[in-house]
């Protein structure tokens, strides 16, 4: 659109992006889902420019053929300007070209309407849980049962989130908890990814975490699990709100059903 450029956002514009999310977000400390973004996929991480001056931001994560989208924010001031949707639509051009073929995302009731314009089409829902936070774990467990997860998490999503899960627990101090038939990682702010085949594998680990004083007060629950927000309001957790899942592209076998807790909004 006239005056607006699309640019790739580089390590030089994580204040500018910061500022955009807690401005789009009334207050969202961002800085550790930049530098996330910036880390795993540099390429798919774009800004909308008025000048010099930068007024909007969307990232989005992808694992081979799928990918989930966010963080995406506009400026308040600059809303409702075509902007929004002139930036997710080069992202996913971009993300085609790349090969991929399913595009995930979940909604606020605010933006499903620019979604929905850019071809996505709801899906199921997804419970955002809050609970008050744990004092946190220490000494952190380590990376014991990493190869086991990521097989595991082949399974469920199909694609490989090495280089996401890796970073969790490397790079953001997060704590890993795992079984036979589950697994769990316990980030500062969200309680996730968190998968198992079975309930009662799922409350094991679970309960593991929460012992250990896990400090994540947020989980974000897919409603396909019927036993998650069972377990997870058992032990403390409410639901605050109830978003939705959106795809844009082919089906893919995620088994969401399985599903306890998501990595965050934009990793799935």
């Amino acid at each position: 659109m006239a005056g607006i450029a699309i640019r790739k956002m580089s390590s030089h514009d994580r204040d500018a992006a910061n500022a955009i999310l807690s401005a789009a977000f009334d207050g969202l400390n961002p800085s550790v889902i930049v530098e996330r973004v910036l880390a795993l996929a540099p390429d798919m991480c774009w800004l909308a420019l008025d000048g010099d001056i930068a007024v909007a931001i969307v990232c989005a994560i992808q694992y081979g053929p799928i990918a989930y989208i966010g963080p995406m924010g506009v400026t308040p001031e600059y809303q409702g300007k075509g902007i929004g949707r002139c930036l997710l639509q080069h992202l996913i051009d971009s993300l085609e070209a790349c090969g991929c073929t399913t595009m995930m995302l979940d909604a606020t009731d605010a933006g499903e309407p620019l979604y929905r314009r850019c071809g996505f089409v709801e899906t199921a829902r997804t419970f955002d849980m809050v609970r008050a936070p744990g004092p946190g774990v220490s000494p952190l467990p380590g990376m014991d049962g990493m190869d086991h997860t990521l097989a595991l998490d082949r399974q469920l999503y199909t694609v490989d989130r090495e280089p996401t899960f890796r970073r969790l627990v490397e790079q953001e101090q997060a704590a890993l908890f795992s079984n036979n038939a589950a697994y769990l990682i316990a980030q500062n702010r969200v309680l996730g990814p968190f998968a198992a085949l079975d309930a009662k594998s799922a409350e094991e680990l679970l309960d593991a975490a929460l012992a250990l004083g896990a400090v994540a007060g947020r989980v974000l629950a897919p409603a396909e699990n019927s036993d998650a927000a069972r377990l997870l309001m058992s032990r403390g957790f409410r639901i605050e709100r109830e978003v939705k899942h959106m795809r844009r592209g082919r089906p893919v076998a995620i088994r969401r059903d399985l599903i306890y807790g998501l990595a965050s909004f934009a990793l799935g």
